[in-house]
């Protein structure tokens, strides 16, 4: 027996993950019988236990796995799917297509929640345009009369007032669920469990009033 084929087929790109950056999500690995994992040209041995890992996703379904053993030594599996998620997000790695003796299946979801700040008002100035009317005085040279009309142009002038910052933190989270699988009986080998946080404060403004 051996280990996982883990690949990510899709990234979801939210405000705070840039979809062309690498994110590790740091997580454990549950081992419930004694697995070999290939990693390069080696062979490694895991017997039962549980491993902390580092999942590096990054864009074209490319996933790396480090594992670290208790005895100090730590490995790293580079796994690729070709094929994407399914529609409930779902990803299965066959064993001839990850090279390992063992399929894996495996959900990525991403949430980003948001929570308003302390807001604050502070004073502004800025320009404005009204109309401005004179009253004008035509004369007729013929008579002597006089009429009064209204005439009115766009000015430009500055006004104070006020503007509201509001200021919201974000906080975005990654989470890998997975199953070791054994390719003929389905059987769970291993359950692999990763999960990554990250926080954002952004700010608004509103228009000076």
């Amino acid at each position: 027996m051996r280990l996982p084929s883990i690949a990510v087929a899709s990234i979801v790109a939210i405000v705070l993950f840039s979809s062309a950056c690498r994110d590790e999500i740091r997580g454990t690995l549950t081992v419930s019988e004694a697995l070999s994992i290939r990693s390069g040209s080696r062979v490694r041995e895991l017997p039962p236990g549980v491993y902390p890992v580092r999942l590096e996703i990054a864009p074209g379904a490319r996933l790396k796995l480090r594992i670290d053993r208790a005895d100090g030594e730590a490995f790293t599996v580079t796994l690729t799917a070709r094929a994407g998620e399914d529609a409930s997000g779902t990803t299965r790695i066959g064993s001839a297509e990850s090279g390992q003796p063992f399929d894996v299946v495996y959900t990525l979801t991403s949430n980003t929640y948001e929570m308003p700040l302390a807001a604050s008002v502070s004073s502004c100035r800025a320009e404005a345009t009204e109309m401005r009317c004179r009253t004008v005085m035509d004369v007729d040279p013929r008579t002597g009369s006089t009429e009064s009309r209204e005439e009115c142009a766009p000015v430009t002038v500055m006004r104070t007032g006020s503007r509201t910052m509001s200021s919201v933190l974000a906080t975005s989270s990654r989470m890998l669920t997975g199953s070791l699988l054994d390719p003929s009986t389905g059987r769970v080998w291993g359950r692999l469990h990763a999960r990554m946080e990250r926080d954002r404060s952004y700010s608004t403004e509103s228009a000076c009033r």
